[in-house]
């Protein structure tokens, strides 16, 4: 009965985040980052700070699922 709650909380994130929605997870939390440059040295920073909260995340907690949304400028 967990994994069906889990899966289906995962699977209401992910539809959520394909959507542009903020929406919380089961266990999660949302962090919205508004960029003021669009260039390249801040894209790269991002993906570097996207891929060591993701490392550490699964290291630290095996058993979740970290999903990263980007949407375009409003």
């Amino acid at each position: 009965m967990v994994k069906n709650m889990m899966d289906r909380a995962l699977r209401s994130a992910l539809n959520a985040a394909q959507r542009g929605l903020p929406m919380r997870s089961l266990y999660g939390h949302i962090l919205t980052i508004f960029l003021s440059k669009h260039n390249k040295e801040t894209h790269d920073t991002l993906l570097t700070l996207i891929q060591k909260s993701d490392d550490e995340t699964i290291k630290n907690y095996p058993d979740s699922a970290f999903v990263v949304d980007f949407a375009p400028a409003l």
